[in-house]
């Protein structure tokens, strides 16, 4: 696509996410000035869609001196429009993705982007690409990669427990273990135990009925995608000696105090990880060919750009089964 100056848009966070997003004074929609020439290592992406996250509703909360006006979101897919002199694995027209690790807002029509933090991306299949699906990916897939692989080696036929198995990070994770060989366990609700089996989990245990912490099935390893103090407990139950704990979310759902949970990864003695997503280019392109190769399916819902509001909502609402809320930067 051409790079063009004009009809550009940028959604902003005009209140901070302390104030409820999902009203009209806040994700408003403005003009956007030109970002301007690329530095050597940065490349400008024309934006064809871009996706929210739960992160995208704790900004303030999870850094207070945030500013509270601001482009927001860091999941993005579109097509490089310029390079910097030192970008050599990218190239102008080639179909991109990228999780900005929230340095830079990608709710806009152009964004600059630091060369390691942008993949090509390819499709399911290889095929045409949908932007849409490319835009869901960055964040959740980072996550599930990481958390997948801090379980270590394990063998072929592990036992792993995967709580908020339907989720957006979970899904992925099933699908990544059960790539790797794993017998994955799924805990999540009723209505979505079909789905997390599609995605190749063997059992599912539905929170609402059994106490994941009763089973008496013993795991090599528990990847945790809720959080709270009791899911540790809980885990410590039904893990085997020294089986590694992960979790996306530590103690605190709302990371107001991940304190403890950082003291406790520091902690020698167990074997509990508290991880934060952190993307990487190389990250990027090993699930680019996952996703390309069909070993990993992506779920999304998307929304035009004059619908953000309703994205938003869509988000907040938690009732998705792991499908990715993502705003189309056509059709405003």
């Amino acid at each position: 696509m051409a790079e063009t100056k004009t009809n550009q848009f940028q959604v902003m966070v005009m209140n901070g996410t302390k104030v409820d997003l999902t009203d009209p004074k806040n994700l408003s929609l403005e003009p956007l000035e030109h970002p301007g020439e690329c530095e050597a290592e940065e490349v400008l992406i024309q934006v064809h869609a871009f996706a929210f996250n739960p992160v995208d509703y704790k900004i303030n909360t999870l850094m207070p001196n945030h500013p509270t006006k601001y482009i927001c979101c860091s999941d993005a897919a579109g097509v490089v429009t310029q390079v910097g002199s030192k970008v050599e694995r990218l190239a102008v027209g080639d179909s991109v993705y990228t999780n900005t690790f929230l340095k830079v807002g990608t709710a806009a029509s152009m964004i600059k982007v630091p060369q390691n933090l942008v993949s090509k991306y390819f499709g399911n299949g290889g095929g045409k690409i949908d932007y849409a699906e490319a835009a869901g990916v960055p964040l959740v897939a980072v996550t599930a990669l990481d958390a997948v692989a801090s379980l270590g080696d394990l063998e072929q036929g592990a036992k792993v427990i995967i709580n908020g198995a339907s989720g957006g990070v979970g899904l992925l994770a099933v699908q990544m273990c059960r790539n790797k060989g794993y017998d994955v366990t799924g805990i999540c609700s009723g209505k979505n135990a079909d789905l997390v089996k599609s995605m190749g989990a063997s059992e599912v245990i539905n929170y609402r009925e059994q106490d994941f912490g009763e089973t008496e099935t013993k795991f090599d390893g528990f990847i945790d995608c809720v959080g709270g103090k009791s899911v540790w407990d809980k885990g410590q139950r039904i893990l085997k000696q020294n089986g590694p704990f992960i979790t996306i979310v530590g103690d605190d759902k709302m990371f107001e105090d991940s304190s403890p949970s950082v003291e406790r990864t520091q902690d020698q003695t167990n074997a509990y990880q508290f991880i934060f997503y952190n993307p990487t280019s190389d990250k990027l392109d090993e699930i680019a060919k996952m996703i390309s190769t069909g070993k990993l399916k992506v779920r999304y819902q998307e929304h035009r750009l004059g619908q953000v509001h309703e994205a938003m909502k869509a988000l907040k609402s938690k009732t998705r089964g792991g499908v990715k809320v993502v705003v189309s930067m056509t059709n405003v």
